[in-house]
C-alpha cells in the first residue's frame, strides 16, 4: 500500500450475538456499499469477526476480513432483548475487534485510520477529503445525520461525536510507532479505551490537533441491534426510570418530538447517493 491511503476499522457481532443475522448481513452490505461507493480509491476496509457476513455484492481486494479466536460474549437476554448485563461483555468484544483492526491498520501502512460501525454510512466525499489535507492530526465528525431504513426522511445530528462511535479519524503518525509498544498501546487507549466522545481531548492532551470535517459526513442509523443504543440503556436505564414524575415525562417527550420535527430532511436523491441510502432495506 502507498502512500495516501485511509483505512476503516469495523467490528462485527458474531451470528450468535445477533437476533437477526441475515439483517445485519444486509446493514453491513449497505456499509461496505458506502466506503466503496468514495470519490478516490484509496482506502481500505478492514472488518474483524467471528465470521464473515454474507454478502449479495462481490467487493474488491481492498475489503479484508480478519477472523480470530475472539471469546464469544455471553449471550443474556431478556424478553425485551439484551440485558444492561450483557453491555460489558459485547463492549469488550467490541474493544478487542478494534485494537485488532487498528495492528492490522499498522501493517498495511495506512495514513489515517477510522471506526466504523458495521451499520453506519459514510459520505463519499470522505477519504477525498481526508486524503487532501495530510499534514492533519485527523479530524472528527461534529455533524452528521440519524436514520431508519425505509422512512422518506434523514435527521440533522449535530455533536454526531457524542452519540455515535464512527465519528474519529487519526493519521498515522498518532497510532503507528513502529518499535514502540507502549506509544501504540497509548494510542488504542486514547482512541478506543477512552470512549468516542472523549477522542478530541485524549489526543489534544497528546498534542495532536483533531479538526472536525465541514460537512455532515456520516450517516447514524438506528436499528434494533445498535451498540449505542444498548449503552444509553445500560448507562441511563435506571436513572430515567427513577427520576421525573409522569408529567414532566410526558411534557419531555412532546418537547423531543417538536425537536425531531425541526430536525427532519427530505431523503433525497442526492443524499441517497452521497451514503448509499437504500429504502428497501427493512
Amino acid at each position: 500500500m502507498g502512500l495516501g491511503t485511509l483505512c476503516f476499522i469495523t467490528p462485527l457481532r458474531a451470528p450468535e450475538m445477533s437476533d437477526n443475522w441475515q439483517r445485519i448481513c444486509e446493514l453491513f452490505e449497505r456499509t461496505a456499499t458506502s466506503v466503496f461507493r468514495q470519490t478516490t480509491p484509496e482506502f481500505r476496509h478492514v472488518v474483524v469477526c467471528h465470521e464473515p457476513p454474507t454478502l449479495k455484492r462481490v467487493f474488491d481486494r481492498r475489503l479484508e476480513f480478519i477472523t480470530g479466536d475472539f471469546l464469544l460474549p455471553a449471550r443474556l437476554r431478556g424478553k425485551a432483548g439484551l440485558t444492561r448485563d450483557a453491555w460489558p461483555a459485547m463492549s469488550d468484544d467490541k474493544v478487542n475487534k478494534l485494537v485488532a483492526g487498528l495492528q492490522r491498520a499498522r501493517e498495511l501502512n495506512a495514513d489515517f485510520v477510522m471506526l466504523l460501525d458495521a451499520d453506519d454510512l459514510v459520505s463519499r466525499r470522505l477519504v477525498a477529503h481526508v486524503l487532501s489535507h495530510a499534514d492533519a492530526d485527523g479530524w472528527f465528525v461534529e455533524r452528521g445525520w440519524r436514520y431508519q431504513y425505509g422512512r422518506p426522511w434523514v435527521e440533522t445530528l449535530d455533536g454526531f461525536n457524542k452519540v455515535s462511535s464512527s465519528c474519529n479519524v487519526l493519521a498515522r503518525r498518532w497510532f503507528n510507532f513502529p518499535g514502540q509498544p507502549e506509544c501504540e498501546r497509548d494510542a488504542d487507549a486514547a482512541l478506543i479505551l477512552q470512549g468516542h466522545g472523549q477522542a478530541v481531548e485524549a489526543f489534544a492532551a497528546l498534542g495532536a490537533v483533531m479538526r472536525p470535517i465541514p460537512f455532515r459526513a456520516v450517516v447514524y442509523t438506528e436499528n434494533g441491534e445498535n451498540m449505542s443504543i444498548l449503552m444509553h440503556e445500560y448507562l441511563h436505564g435506571h436513572r430515567q426510570q427513577a427520576h421525573g414524575n409522569p408529567l414532566r415525562r410526558l411534557l419531555g417527550k412532546g418537547k423531543r418530538r417538536m425537536l425531531t420535527w425541526s430536525r427532519r430532511r427530505p431523503c433525497t436523491p442526492a443524499l441517497r447517493e452521497e451514503f448509499a441510502l437504500d429504502p428497501s432495506i427493512p
